[in-house]
């Protein structure tokens, strides 16, 4: 079980998906209803960092849930398909992002979406997590991923 952090008992998670409505499909739909279901519990801390398609925010979700936007200069026509240029701008945004959170925050969990990129930065950052496999990010299932596959998993 992963440690409390000293910030009144609560636990702080840190979320990555690259999808959250409106981009994305299922895995940003999967997320917004779990941060609806989160945000009842006042014992959770919880940061999402995901993507955007025109600028730079952060939003409150709810009281105990922040949503970090990053930018990826996004091509608006292709809200829901991910490019191999937006995951590594994804990639190196929110590595760097979750590095500087870090020294703000401590948090006792990671849940990353999808084995890449998301998985890998998890992996990368030193936090416990776990991945939530969604499809063709399963090792082996997308030949877009085979050489990700084989240097992460």
């Amino acid at each position: 079980m992963a440690h409390r952090s000293l910030n009144n008992n609560k636990m702080s998670i840190l979320m990555l998906n690259y999808e959250f409505p409106p981009l994305g499909g299922g895995a940003g739909n999967a997320s917004y209803y779990m941060l609806r279901e989160f945000s009842k519990y006042h014992d959770l801390n919880i940061d999402l960092i995901t993507s955007s398609a025109d600028k730079y925010r952060v939003e409150q979700f709810a009281e105990n849930i922040s949503i970090h936007f990053l930018d990826i200069h996004k091509n608006n026509t292709a809200l829901h398909y991910q490019s191999n240029k937006n995951l590594i701008t994804y990639t190196m945004k929110v590595y760097f992002y979750a590095k500087k959170l870090r020294k703000q925050k401590s948090y006792d969990l990671c849940h990353a979406f999808f084995g890449i990129p998301c998985g890998a930065i998890a992996l990368l950052l030193g936090v416990p997590y776990i991945v939530s496999l969604r499809g063709s990010d399963v090792p082996g299932h997308n030949e877009r991923f085979a050489l990700a596959d084989v240097l992460f998993f």
